[in-house]
């Protein structure tokens, strides 16, 4: 360190910005597959595991565990459930990993310190220490810079609501964070959020006892959810085969949704034949228990968005109000956990970058090794990169969802033409690779290979003709 400036000169192959999953991912395949690569991890909080440490206490995963984190390190307490780790056992793992990478001796890792965005013209990278004002670390790249926090994700204690809270009602008003940590009791609850952290918020309050009388939910539009059984580690390959099917077989975006929900792999919140059909996909998974013990709180209040919350009504805009009271706390669910961001390149010549985006739809961390593979495997070959994986922008909309799982099937079968041995056979992280050793095989040569044909085929009218 030069003492007078409190300049620390580093240098290495990889600066990587963000020690969440998708960082945490990429990283650990890299390290992996190239021996002699040196990484610089910078993150702006003080241990690694990302928005993992602003979750709310009682989060878990909502998919299984033994497809997520990273491809070399076990997560998962039984490999044949659907286990769904805890926030506390994700933060424990991903101190695991970070503590492997770093007795490798070629990870240096950062804590607590934020990345200066550089300007045109710039030769070094510069990393401020957040807890050490007067340190700054100035880092020369041999190979790349690689943002790992371009899916800037949203969690509920880092989130500001968009509707007004008056003055007088802010002590009822909080993220689902601090439903763990209450210093007293109320007589209601009202729950504003629709995706998965809103159902985590009813179903956390039931399991505390309290009365379903006492609980209201606001589900500003509807969503189609996910049935978790489909994600067991001998069932996700079926998941896959069956949406294979139903994209090959089906033309109609509605006649796909149809199709799925009738074998049981899309729910929605109310089976109510007269409802309109939910206009909103985010990912969200849950299964069939958890939603039929959140029909029978007070009220789902379907009047839109919230737009204000008084001492003795919550306001929807023209849309009307709902009465509240002094007793009654108010759950803020409405953090955009994954927002929809317009597709860009993953591979980026000028300046040498990796932007870490979804390759494959809903998974952050398969998806980020993916990348890494590509890195290691395809070399300076940059055009040969770009030509096998495309990004998949988060959906949102049953358009979205539909063209995310067409381009997902383009990705995996452009990898399986490259890199079947190394991009499935050996990855930990992939859904497809944890069932039996003799069905997995039949299913993928017998049962999927036949649809996929057909359904690449389709994949490619239907993206030319997708407006996001």
């Amino acid at each position: 360190m030069n003492s007078n400036e409190g300049i620390v000169n580093l240098e290495t192959d990889y600066l990587v910005i963000g020690a969440g999953a998708a960082g945490m991912a990429f990283v650990d395949e890299v390290l992996s597959r190239c021996k002699t690569s040196t990484f610089v991890i910078s993150d702006q909080l003080a241990r690694p595991g990302g928005h993992w440490n602003h979750a709310y206490p009682f989060v878990t995963l909502h998919q299984g565990s033994y497809f997520y984190g990273v491809n070399s390190e076990v997560l998962e307490r039984d490999p044949r459930e659907i286990d769904l780790s805890s926030k506390h056992e994700m933060l424990a793992y991903y101190d695991k990993v970070m503590r492997k990478f770093l007795a490798s001796g070629r990870v240096t890792f950062l804590p607590q310190t934020s990345y200066q965005w550089k300007e045109d013209g710039d030769e070094d990278h510069v990393v401020k220490s957040i807890i050490l004002s007067g340190v700054t670390y100035h880092v020369t790249v041999r190979k790349k810079f690689v943002n790992a926090c371009a899916q800037q994700i949203k969690v509920p204690s880092t989130h500001v609501p968009s509707y007004q809270i008056d003055k007088d009602v802010r002590e009822n008003c909080v993220p689902i964070n601090e439903l763990g940590s209450l210093k007293r009791s109320y007589e209601e609850f009202v729950v504003i959020g629709n995706g998965k952290t809103g159902i985590d918020a009813v179903l956390y309050l039931l399991n505390q006892g309290v009365s379903p009388s006492s609980i209201r939910w606001v589900v500003s539009r509807e969503l189609w959810w996910y049935d978790r059984k489909w994600f067991g580690p001998s069932s996700a390959q079926d998941f896959i085969i069956e949406i294979a099917k139903v994209l090959g077989e089906e033309d109609d975006t509605g006649a796909i949704f149809r199709r799925l929900e009738d074998k049981g792999i899309l729910m929605r919140m109310q089976d109510d034949p007269d409802a309109e059909d939910p206009k909103l996909f985010r990912c969200a998974t849950i299964t069939k228990a958890e939603r039929d013990a959140v029909q029978n709180i007070k009220e789902f209040v379907r009047l839109g968005h919230v737009t204000r919350i008084t001492r003795d009504r919550i306001v929807f805009g023209d849309r009307g109000s709902i009465p509240t009271t002094a007793n009654t706390l108010h759950v803020d669910c409405t953090a955009n956990g994954l927002p929809r961001q317009a597709g860009q390149q993953i591979f980026v010549d000028h300046p040498p970058s990796i932007i870490l985006r979804p390759v494959i739809t809903c998974n952050v961390t398969w998806s980020s090794a993916v990348i890494g593979m590509l890195e290691v495997l395809e070399g300076n070959n940059e055009d040969a990169k770009r030509s096998i994986i495309k990004t998949i922008p988060h959906p949102e909309a049953k358009e979205d969802w539909v063209a995310a799982f067409y381009q997902t099937f383009k990705n995996l079968h452009s990898l399986s033409l490259s890199y079947r041995k190394q991009g499935f056979d050996g990855m930990r992280l992939s859904m497809l690779n944890h069932g039996p050793i003799l069905a997995t095989f039949y299913k993928e040569h017998f049962v999927l290979g036949p649809v996929l044909a057909k359904m690449l085929a389709k994949a490619d009218s239907f993206l030319k003709k997708y407006e996001p």
